[in-house]
């Protein structure tokens, strides 16, 4: 599958952005890593390119803890899932994840970046899915895809070079 091949091509920031997702799960109590989990990592890590844009926007953590609280149904801290799931990531991750590939995609062919997936890539493909709890957190706030997208463009990450 395409996105699994892409997982080959992962900036460093992207791996080291799902890391902190994988502890946000563990502290939310949350049996797999969702979009919200993915989002305030990326407000965790200043280095990455969804934090440029992010802050560019000006979203800040406590912010953005807010309209995920008020988003979701039932408190992230407390949601649990009654079944036992088959994968590690939610159905709405995995979604933004292919979304996210073809943003990379088509940034590369008009020479944005060098194809790698980042987690700027990843914040716009959340925000082509405007059910999942990221993007519903980011609307609240006021941030959809055309602004997030041209904060990218403004400062994309450098090609060929790794984030530091």
């Amino acid at each position: 599958m395409e996105a699994e091949k892409k997982l080959e091509g992962l900036s460093p920031d992207w791996e080291t952005v799902l890391l902190q997702a994988r502890r946000e799960r563990l502290a939310a109590g949350d049996e797999r890593v969702n979009t919200a989990h993915f989002l305030i990592s990326c407000l965790k890590i200043p280095h990455c390119p969804a934090f440029r844009i992010l802050t560019r926007l000006g979203v800040t953590i406590t912010q953005l803890q807010d309209a995920l609280a008020e988003t979701s149904p039932v408190s992230l801290k407390f949601r649990k899932r009654v079944l036992r799931p088959r994968r590690f990531l939610a159905r709405e991750l995995r979604a933004a994840l292919r979304s996210a590939c073809r943003e990379s995609e088509k940034m590369k062919e008009k020479g944005v970046g060098d194809g790698r997936l980042t987690s700027g890539h990843f914040l716009l493909g959340f925000l082509r899915h405007p059910k999942c709890l990221a993007a519903l957190a980011l609307n609240r706030l006021g941030i959809g895809y055309d602004q997030a997208r041209q904060a990218f463009l403004e400062n994309p990450p450098s090609t060929g070079t790794q984030e530091a």
